[in-house]
């Protein structure tokens, strides 16, 4: 028996800076998770492996025009345990990044920068019962990296 319980949040606005068609946007998501055992015979109410307690993800975009946006973006990501024990836990990391974007009527185009500071990080894991300390659980998370893309509508 488990406990799924938590709170998910999207906050955003977007915010005209004077008369001059220019605006900031910030965005925040956010989540605060309490899973864990539910007087489990062996796990007792330890916390469920894998989830970590509190993600948020956010930006501030700058709006100089309609079509044109760019700014910062950040992911914060909390500790979380590897085994179900209890035993190995994953330090929580912050992400930052940069995005910019262009639009039309039929043409959407963005660059996004992620991971600007090359900070090492844990992506995912692999759950065991109880994971030692030197086991092959823990995968990395994508270097520095940038991205390019475009949509097309017909």
């Amino acid at each position: 028996r488990t406990t799924h319980a938590g709170v998910e949040a999207l906050l955003g606005a977007s915010l005209p800076l004077g008369g001059s068609g220019h605006r900031i946007e910030p965005m925040l998501s956010a989540t605060f998770n309490a899973f864990s055992f539910d007087s489990d015979p062996t796990w007792g109410n330890n916390r469920l492996a894998s989830a970590p307690r509190w993600f948020a993800r956010g930006e501030l975009m700058y709006r100089p025009a309609a079509s044109i946006a760019i700014g910062p973006t950040f992911d914060v990501v909390g500790e979380r345990y590897v085994d179900f024990a209890n035993t190995l836990r994953v330090g929580s990391h912050a992400l930052f990044g940069a995005r910019a974007s262009w639009s039309s009527a039929r043409w959407d185009v963005y660059a996004e920068a992620r991971n600007l500071f090359d900070r090492r990080h844990v992506a995912t894991v692999l759950v065991r019962d109880q994971a030692a300390p030197d086991a092959e659980v823990l995968f990395p998370g994508a270097p520095r990296s940038v991205y390019v893309g475009a949509h097309y509508r017909f």
